[in-house]
């Protein structure tokens, strides 16, 4: 079995491990310059910049922010899930509490901006998946099918 470095250099080479990681990227630089405003911003170093996860928009953050998408590039690459889960809706919850915390405050903040800085699918996906799930959820309920028919009838 690889050793944990090799796992997560291996899955920051995937396609869609690197998108999450760059979107996260995006979200985290957006987040840094509008609540890091007097902190230097440095062009980020890890793993994942360094494998070309981020493509050609290595996300500008200050050293705090830095640190977060590190501890982030690791915990996405070795996630287990396939697919994922947004992480809110994990069955497990990887992150250290105080990091869970902060990836809470960057979606709720870069979230809404992001549709204007290349992320309106990325968003659009993400409000579509909501329904979807309640769906699933009441599906299994007495009375359910009928709640999910008549939803499934709106989001269409």
């Amino acid at each position: 079995m690889p050793a944990a470095g090799e796992r997560v250099e291996r899955a920051l080479r995937d396609r869609k491990v690197a998108r999450d990681v760059r979107v996260l990227g995006d979200f985290q630089a957006i987040y840094c310059r509008g609540n890091h405003a007097g902190g230097q911003r440095r062009p980020l170093e890890s793993l994942g910049a360094r494998l070309g996860a981020y493509g050609d928009r290595v996300p500008a953050v200050c050293e705090e922010c830095a640190e977060f998408l590190r501890y982030a590039e690791r915990r996405r690459a070795l996630c287990p899930h396939d697919p994922k889960p947004q992480c809110k809706n994990c069955p497990k919850h990887c992150y250290r509490p105080a990091m869970r915390e902060t990836a809470r405050a960057v979606m709720r903040y870069a979230g809404p901006p992001a549709m204007f800085h290349g992320h309106a699918a990325d968003s659009v996906a993400h409000m579509l998946d909501r329904p979807v799930r309640a769906l699933r959820r009441l599906g299994g309920r007495p009375g359910g099918e009928e709640a999910a028919r008549e939803m499934e009838g709106r989001t269409r």
